[in-house]
């Protein structure tokens, strides 16, 4: 037992008189305490006040709570109350969960594993867990548990499994961030299979058919890695263990699988089970299972995952303890995955006293759910708190709750965070959740996965380390909480005829707070360019400025034909840096010229190859443009393999103010079926929505306030085979020419309202599904008042940047059929940037 010094008890006396409550104390004469050192009740006081601090069998400090106050020794502070009972009860708190939104954290800092169980679908009720329960924006890796060694020593599914297993794999494409491993064995197969393992590390042969066929497991599902759960190991097993586990890494390395382990947290198992020095060439890093210390095989009921080292515990039985081997023993702590578990050890118990060690009489009573008289899900715990009036003593090490002769420890959101803090404090590698299905994945006791944001809360609390110069966000001026609403001005509106024409006379940028020129030119000389009448356009929409002083002006270069027409002279700019350089200096001179406030870049590469160049011209660039005190928006297009492949979202990210991501044009002509172009979430799963590239976007490193949602005021349209219906319906051709826009294939709103007036046309569709027309053979896919508002609200509750109108001209100007100007443009400043708002729905999203 480490001797207490002098600062120590001074540093105690510190932090008992800073509490709320005064304590007073005094030094000691030498008299009998019991065989436990540490903090004691004196066991005359029946009034729970004073407390001694015991060393050697000596008390050298008694403590003295205030008059109205009680000593809580679990708390190490004086509470208030009167009497033995008030030092217990008045430690119940309500659970409190850290404030976390993942959507504004910084990037992961650390790994956060999560453990998926696939016996979690044969749960009942809501306990019930599968693969649309898991939150992935809070987990860096996550682990299918299990698979097992057949007789043949070949990797296999449980039988139970394999639908779980399906499942779980076709999550993969659509969160590319996160790396997808499975898990090998599991306390119950690797013990009760103990003989096939040993046989497995201790034959070369059978490792190389067992390595041979995970191989094979792992390409056929486009998995990133194996853990390997193996939890008690021998002596005899240390250096087959280690060899086998180096045979499996050598051949992972040719496709950069992981190859991680989960290991036991027992000190005897660590000292005697594995030999680190040979392991660590092979393995990436390990879950220790820093857990189920004490359970029902204990004579004394005791908390099963304590932080810290306890003064009357000399038994290592505690995370510390654990970690203090791995720093003894040199074991690089950089491998090292810290578990945490979302399960608690229940005991019936004895006494009126409830803080641990106390005495055992039994099991505990079985969840409602798990059915388990030796353990509870967290999910079960905390409604036991909530709902059945069990008292929580909650601290930052060991936090129990009981009930009359119930009993429970378990981590709580405010132990699983001074867990984080550990974990960052030693130089950890991260932390592991075992398992989902036991936390609150529900929501059932307040924010869903609690224990989860504790981990995220402190692994990714703002400053974000950043190897990029963050710009400055940009005010607006018309908008509450700087949302943007980025309006687009096409210079070809000016073309169309009667009541579709549309010049920068026309403007109204009332409920604008970005308005943008579209499109520039990228001359021969690779610089900014504009000719004849074009240029003449161009002056008369930088003379709106004086109209609307607050307004940011940007021009835009780009678009969808001129990046495929001068494709060559943009693989010229962006492979060559004395080119980007050049481009940038001219770009802030020509902006200067005409009075803009920044560059919208609308190139849209199309290969994997430019995905670096394109990083690198967005850099400098942004560079230039911030220099100059100029904006720099960059539009997205929202197709999958574009985002993972082509762009580099994370670089985009830092160094422009805006990401405006693409979001219609979703159903293409060319799946010759009907569709939504812009649907919020799709009627098919199979298909991108605005949902589904949002949040593609956000993992792939978008910082959320960064981006912006864009919305058509346009339809597309169709020609059906045969008489129109609900989609999805074959069709034959574009729909016919509207008379405003007289092109095939779209219909402004304004046209969409006018046909709307008529009463001839059957609508359908949701809010959310997004709202159609049809009749004769013409289908039509758009977006109105309603669906926007839905939108917008989903922009609000996601902390995203703003919205974009593509483009304004469309949006009944005039107006020809609507009560006000601009009508869209109007329910997006309702409700997105008005102070005074109705209530909006809160739109649950699986996210990541």
């Amino acid at each position: 037992m480490e001797i207490w010094t002098q600062l120590q008890i001074i540093a105690l006396i510190f932090s008992l008189v800073c509490n709320k409550s005064e304590a007073r104390y005094s030094i000691l004469p030498a008299s009998k305490c019991s065989e436990n050192d540490g903090f004691q009740p004196d066991p005359a006081d029946v009034t729970c006040q004073k407390f001694h601090l015991c060393e050697s069998g000596l008390p050298i400090l008694s403590i003295s709570c205030s008059s109205g106050t009680v000593f809580q020794r679990s708390l190490q502070k004086c509470v208030l109350g009167n009497g033995c009972d008030a030092a217990i009860f008045n430690s119940q708190e309500k659970i409190s969960v850290p404030e976390f939104n993942p959507y504004s954290a910084c990037p992961h800092e650390k790994h956060v594993v999560c453990y998926y169980p696939s016996w979690g679908k044969h749960r009942p009720g809501e306990s019930q867990f599968t693969h649309q329960n898991i939150d992935f924006s809070l987990c860096t890796h996550i682990i299918f548990g299990f698979v097992e060694v057949s007789p043949n020593f070949e990797i296999v599914p449980r039988n139970d499994s394999i639908t779980g297993f399906l499942d779980f794999v076709s999550m993969k494409e659509r969160y590319p961030k996160v790396k997808f491993l499975i898990g090998l064995g599991g306390w119950e197969h690797s013990t009760q299979n103990k003989e096939l393992y040993q046989n497995l590390f201790a034959s070369p042969s059978k490792s190389q058919v067992f390595t041979s066929s995970v191989k094979t497991f792992l390409q056929t599902f486009s998995l990133d890695g194996l853990d390997v759960v193996y939890l008690h190991p021998g002596s005899d097993d240390k250096a087959n263990y280690a060899r086998f586990m180096g045979q499996l890494k050598s051949e992972f390395k040719q496709n950069d699988y992981l190859l991680t382990a989960t290991i036991s947290g027992a000190l005897y198992i660590l000292r005697d089970g594995f030999d680190f020095e040979a392991l660590e060439e092979s393995v990436d890093h390990y879950h220790i299972l820093a857990y189920e210390f004490h359970g029902f095989w204990d004579a004394e009921a005791d908390h099963h995952t304590p932080l810290y080292k306890r003064p009357w515990d000399e038994s290592g039985l505690d995370v510390e303890s654990v970690i203090d081997f791995f720093i003894s023993n040199g074991i690089n702590l950089n491998k090292i995955v810290l578990g945490i578990p979302s399960l608690g050890r229940t005991f019936r118990v004895a006494g009126d006293s409830k803080e641990p060690p106390l005495p055992k009489t039994g099991k505990a009573d079985a969840g409602t759910w798990t059915k388990d008289p030796t353990s509870l899900a967290y999910f079960e715990i905390c409604q036991n708190i909530l709902n059945q009036n069990w008292t929580f003593v909650d601290q930052p090490s060991a936090p129990y709750a009981f009930k009359d002769d119930q009993w429970v420890g378990f981590d709580s959101p405010l132990s699983v965070q001074a867990k984080a803090e550990y974990i960052k404090d030693k130089g950890l590698r991260g932390a592991m959740m075992f398992h989902l299905g036991d936390s609150d994945f529900l929501g059932l006791c307040g924010p869903r996965y609690p224990l989860l944001r504790a981990i995220n809360s402190v692994f990714r609390r703002p400053p974000c380390r950043n190897f990029y110069k963050k710009p400055r966000q940009v005010q607006p001026t018309s908008c509450r909480k700087t949302k943007k609403v980025i309006c687009y001005y096409t210079s070809w509106a000016k073309y169309r005829s009667g009541f579709g024409n549309f010049e920068a006379s026309d403007v109204n940028a009332t409920f604008c707070t970005h308005l943008v020129y579209a499109f520039l030119n990228l001359g021969d000389e690779l610089k900014l360019s504009i000719e004849g009448p074009a240029q003449e356009d161009l002056l008369k929409f930088t003379e709106i400025k004086a109209k609307y002083p607050k307004v940011k002006y940007l021009a835009s270069i780009g678009g969808s034909s001129s990046s495929n027409t001068h494709r060559r002279l943009y693989h010229r700019l962006l492979n060559e840096s004395d080119y980007r350089i050049t481009f940038a200096k001219s770009a802030v001179a020509f902006l200067k010229h005409y009075n803009f406030d920044g560059l919208d870049l609308d190139y849209q590469p199309d290969q994997k190859t430019q995905s670096k160049d394109h990083c690198e011209f967005t850099k400098v660039l942004g560079k230039y443009l911030f220099d100059a005190g100029m904006d720099l928006t960059t539009t997205i297009k929202a197709k999958e393999n574009l985002i993972k492949e082509v762009y580099d979202i994370q670089c985009l990210s830092d160094h422009t103010d805006a990401l405006v991501a693409l979001t219609y044009n979703l159903h293409a002509t060319s799946e010759n079926n009907t569709g939504h172009l812009a649907p919020l979430e799709s009627l098919d799963a199979s298909k991108l929505d605005v949902k589904s590239v949002l949040e593609l976007l956000l993992q792939s490193g978008a910082s959320p306030e960064k981006l912006v949602l864009a919305i058509p005021a346009y339809g597309q349209t169709f020609t059906t085979e045969g008489s129109a219906k609900d989609p999805p319906q074959k069709v034959i051709a574009k729909g016919r020419q509207g008379p405003l826009t007289s092109s095939a294939g779209i219909l402004s709103y304004t046209e969409i309202c006018l046909e709307l007036g008529n009463g001839t046309w059957n609508q359908g569709g949701t809010d959310v599904s997004g709202p159609y027309m049809y009749k004769e053979n013409q289908w039509v896919g758009y977006d109105d008042s309603s669906s926007i508002k839905a939108k917008v609200n989903y922009v609000l509750d996601k902390g995203f940047g703003g919205v974009m109108l593509w483009e304004i001209a469309f949006d009944d100007f005039n107006p020809l059929c609507s009560e006000v100007k601009n009508p869209l443009l109007t329910t997006i400043h309702q409700h997105l940037c008005e102070e005074s708002v109705e209530p909006r729905l809160s739109l649950t999203v699986e996210t990541f």
